[in-house]
């Protein structure tokens, strides 16, 4: 049984999990995880809860089911290799979702978005974190990554933005509705 480093966990990666407050029932759902690292910082938090990792690379798969085998073992993780646009809920729902730095939640037109929607519990979380190389146009991509998320049906509840490494990163937190579509959206 492998034993994760936690002491070599990038710094973006322990913010991200920090500001999502996860609790130990909830059931997350990460996109584009790779090896598992997230999860397993998510993983040790939850007691009742559940994680489901989805990925699109069969050896980023394998990964992380090794590096979190015992979190998977204990029932309380998962991995699925497929992608975004071939994922199949299968009626599944989940309280928070996140992905950290995949930039797809950005497109308006991008179907994942909506994948994700709708398996998210009525007003379940979805996190978008993401960190460019530069500093340079991060204001530009929160817009983009809030006017996707707004476009397909989430209100955006706020923006972090920290600074880890000089380089900034930023989170994008949106709320499922409780009706269909809302046109309500809260700054923050």
């Amino acid at each position: 049984m492998e034993t994760p480093m936690t002491d070599r966990i990038a710094p973006r990666i322990r913010w991200a999990i920090e500001t999502m407050d996860i609790q130990p029932g909830d059931r997350v759902l990460e996109i584009g995880g790779g090896h598992g690292v997230a999860a397993t910082l998510v993983a040790e938090r939850l007691t009742t809860g559940h994680f489901l990792g989805i990925d699109r690379s069969a050896k980023m798969t394998e990964a992380a089911h090794r590096r979190n085998r015992v979190h998977v073992e204990a029932g309380r993780a998962a991995f699925e290799q497929a992608s975004l646009e071939s994922w199949q809920p299968n009626g599944r729902t989940f309280d928070t979702a996140f992905a950290i730095n995949v930039r797809l939640f950005a497109d308006l037109d991008h179907r994942g978005v909506a994948t994700v929607r709708s398996c998210l519990k009525v007003g379940g979380r979805f996190y978008c974190f993401f960190q460019p190389p530069t500093a340079d146009g991060i204001d530009a991509l929160v817009a983009q990554f809030r006017r996707s998320l707004e476009t397909n049906g989430f209100t955006t509840v706020r923006t972090e933005i920290t600074r880890i490494e000089a380089v900034p990163i930023a989170c994008v937190i949106a709320r499922k509705p409780c009706s269909p579509r809302t046109g309500a959206t809260h700054a923050g």
